[in-house]
């Protein structure tokens, strides 16, 4: 048998250990994962690579990186899952999603999530009415300052519909990025239907 060579070798080794690609959405009508969430974006996305495990339930998007945008497209949260997946013995509990949760209750799983995620100085604003998926939903914005960045503020847009927890959410660097993406956080939450 002939030995493989060493610079082959090292080929298959890089490409082993090569994290997972990005991968393009196009403008047009898009299908959240496996939900009935449907939204047409204006211009094209990539879909951040994360594993279901990390994410199950949440499709992330970006336009310049995780680093100074994110656009967080949660299809279908059944009851009883969380958004994030925390173990025993985790500082922070993500609590599970109930179809009975009030407004309060809903904003503090969300902020739970980002806690769990190790952000610990998140300041909410009082959340507001907001038509969503052609019913009564919730919205609200939010800062923080993560320890390895600048600051940042997002927008979220939510509702529970047919015992299930869908939400919109944009997450950007606050100084510019937010306000560039904004328009199209709008367009998409406007476009956003349940098939």
């Amino acid at each position: 048998m002939k030995a493989l060579p060493l610079t082959l070798i090292c080929s298959l080794l890089c490409i082993a250990c090569t994290p997972p690609l990005y991968v393009l959405v196009p403008s047009g009508v898009t299908r959240i994962g496996v939900s009935r969430l449907r939204v047409t974006p204006d211009i094209p996305w990539n879909r951040v690579p994360f594993g279901e495990d990390q994410r199950r339930w949440e499709t992330v998007w970006t336009q310049n990186g995780p680093q100074l945008d994110m656009l967080s497209l949660v299809g279908g949260l059944p009851e009883g899952k969380t958004i994030v997946q925390t173990y025993e013995g985790d500082e922070v509990q993500v609590p599970a999603f109930r179809s009975d949760m009030r407004t309060a209750d809903l904003v503090s799983m969300l902020q739970a999530s980002y806690r769990a995620r190790g952000i610990t100085n998140f300041e909410v604003e009082p959340a507001m009415p907001a038509q969503f998926l052609g019913g009564d939903g919730v919205r609200f914005t939010f800062r923080y300052q993560p320890e390895d960045g600048a600051s940042r503020k997002g927008v979220c847009v939510m509702r529970a519909v047919d015992e299930k927890f869908y939400a919109l959410t944009l997450d950007a660097e606050s100084t510019h990025y937010f306000g560039v993406l904004l328009p199209e956080f709008e367009k998409l939450v406007a476009s956003a239907r349940l098939k």
